[in-house]
């Protein structure tokens, strides 16, 4: 007869953890529970307790949990670790900067601390105390500089500035061809610079002969989708749902890429997931976006707005923890300051440095009024290419700031700008875009609220055609409204606050018109559904070019697309997203009253 061993509280935590591991989270979680009620304070217990809590999705009992040992134990660096991520997860990134900061007073060359100080700064946006503390750890470690590097690669390519980013991926590639982070990271960074087809060829080559994680296969679908590959795409996701059917974002992909949207069976299943797990915001709203974007394919179009409203709630209600929200004064502080600067004078002063060139071509206007599908028929031009959406008078603005005189924020630190930095900017700009096509004629900006940078167009650039994208404003916002924009545009969860915007765009746009009578072309999205040929022929006269028949087919073209409009943009010219808000009728009474003249 065999005898039962009593185990030693360590022991009983051990085989919890193998229990875990093996994913036996119920049997795990009895062992803990039988060790703290015999020792209530036993720290490996309670921080498996709260390991389990936080894979169950609940998170404030891990919290407390963790808060509980770091009470008996200040020094229990695990506890400490796990406190920070759980914040993390609750996108309370300020309680986590203050809890790492609060860390570091005592340890300043803390490695562990300072790695959590870059995660969390980089996720709330504060990029300048990530870079610093890559710096740093770059210095304190040298031994791990391959890993860092790439880091703050990263880094740059979440702040939008892919150049930056290039020259530290290359360092690593250089010592190791064959590094599949950098690999990986070398991809995304071709395609933030729109080198879509490109950036494929590195993501590929980093996911051969290993694993590749869910986070890259998601990412790589994504970008299947911005080639127009969604059976590859959809392949995918088919794998992700292959070793974990609970994968929310891979629903919400699947729900966009898929015609119809979700099957029976994936509605049933995400259900399910939202019935039986845990309340946590950002899967919830995963969810509902997936709900919605599925009921809005099969036509149910009510029920699809309720599921929007739902999930944008959602996330308004993060970006307000994250301190990211749309605050309505600092927007109107800031259009008030480009009409107070950019006057007649000023322009007629600083323009005679300007670029005569006539290659760059800038679409502006509000997101979802046609821009892409305007960059797509130029682009298709023989004498133009399309670059997409880029972010370089964004970054101008960062620049100018520092070549001013007195440093001030981006309008005011024109105002004693030397004139001799002019022609070096415009000259900047112009290299950029022609590495990209040095043949093209036309070099076509897309990036719609470049509607706030029209005064500085035109002093780089006295000759560039600007194109003035306008749709019903109706329309334009109830698409914005449903189109999950990842940066940047943090009024597009709410109408309230699409209405706001949308009243200050208006008036900026009149405003530029004021300035330069003549200089914008006004393309009006009806206009070129119902009645393509005419419009289309007017846009490329106001490009200075000729009439193709080739601007039609612009569905045909295989360039990526990387913007909230690629599944629509494949398509010929239609005419069913004229009049889109009726369907909404009665449930968008905050943007009801809104017309385009």
């Amino acid at each position: 007869m065999s005898k039962k061993v009593a185990l030693s509280p360590e022991q009983a935590v051990s085989l919890a953890a193998q229990h875990l591991n093996e994913g036996n989270a119920t049997e795990a979680k009895c062992i803990c529970e039988m060790v703290v009620n015999a020792d209530p304070n036993h720290a490996a217990a309670l921080n498996l307790l709260g390991t389990i809590s936080l894979k169950a999705g609940d998170i404030d009992g891990a919290i407390k949990l963790f808060e509980k040992i770091i009470k008996v134990n200040p020094e229990d660096e695990i506890s400490w670790v796990n406190l920070v991520q759980c914040h993390i997860q609750l996108e309370d990134y300020q309680k986590a900067i203050e809890l790492v900061q609060a860390r570091l007073k005592d340890k300043p060359d803390d490695i562990k601390t300072l790695a959590l100080l870059e995660q969390t700064s980089s996720n709330m946006g504060r990029y300048d105390i990530a870079h610093k503390t890559l710096q740093k750890l770059l210095e304190l470690k040298p031994e791990s500089n391959t890993v860092i590097k790439l880091e703050i690669a990263a880094l740059f390519i979440k702040m939008n500035f892919p150049g930056q980013a290039k020259k530290w991926i290359e360092e690593v590639l250089k010592a190791e061809p064959k590094n599949k982070a950098a690999l990986w990271i070398y991809g995304e960074m071709l395609k933030q610079s729109g080198l879509v087809e490109k950036a494929i060829g590195y993501f590929e080559a980093a996911c051969v002969g290993q694993e590749t994680s869910q986070q890259n296969k998601l990412s790589l679908a994504n970008t299947y989708a911005d080639l127009n590959r969604t059976s590859d795409a959809i392949a995918l996701i088919s794998e992700i749902f292959a070793s974990d059917p609970n994968c929310v974002p891979a629903y919400m992909q699947a729900s966009h890429l898929q015609e119809g949207g979700l099957t029976d069976d994936q509605i049933s299943r995400l259900k399910e997931i939202q019935q039986t797990s845990p309340d946590v915001p950002q899967r919830e709203e995963c969810i509902e976006y997936a709900f919605a974007q599925t009921a809005e394919a099969r036509g149910e179009h009510i029920k699809a707005f309720k599921h929007y409203r739902k999930a944008n709630k959602l996330h308004k209600t993060s970006l307000d923890k994250q301190k990211k929200n749309y605050d309505r004064k600092f927007v109107e502080n800031k259009f008030i300051r480009i009409k107070q600067v950019f006057t007649p004078e000023l322009i007629s002063r600083l323009s005679v440095f300007g670029n005569p060139s006539t290659v760059p071509v800038f679409i502006v206007g509000m997101p979802r009024s046609g821009t892409t599908l305007t960059e797509r028929i130029i682009g298709n031009h023989s004498k133009a290419t399309g670059v997409g959406e880029l972010m370089d008078l964004p970054h101008l603005a960062i620049l100018i700031r520092e070549l001013s005189k007195s440093k001030k924020n981006y309008p005011n630190c024109l105002l004693d700008l030397d004139e001799k930095y002019i022609s070096n900017l415009a000259e900047g700009y112009l290299k950029r875009i022609q590495d990209w096509e040095p043949q093209a004629e036309r070099i076509v900006n897309k990036l719609p609220g470049n509607y706030m940078f029209i005064g500085l167009i035109r002093i780089l650039f006295p000759n560039a055609a600007i194109i003035h994208c306008l749709r019903d404003p109706r329309d334009t916002l109830i698409s914005c409204f449903f189109a999950r924009f990842n940066h940047g545009l943090n009024f597009s969860f709410d109408l309230d606050d699409c209405a706001h915007q949308y009243e200050l765009y208006k008036d900026m746009m009149a405003y530029w018109n004021t300035l330069f009578p003549n200089d914008i072309y006004a393309s009006l999205y009806s206009d070129l559904v119902s009645q393509p040929e005419q419009a289309i022929t007017n846009i490329l006269a106001h490009c200075g070019l000729e009439w193709e028949e080739e601007c039609l087919n612009f569905h045909n073209s295989p360039k990526a697309v990387r913007t909230a409009s690629r599944m629509q943009v494949r398509k010929p010219i239609y005419t069913s997203s004229i009049d889109r808000w009726k369907r909404y009728e009665g449930q968008i009474d905050e943007i009801q009253h809104l017309r385009l003249t």
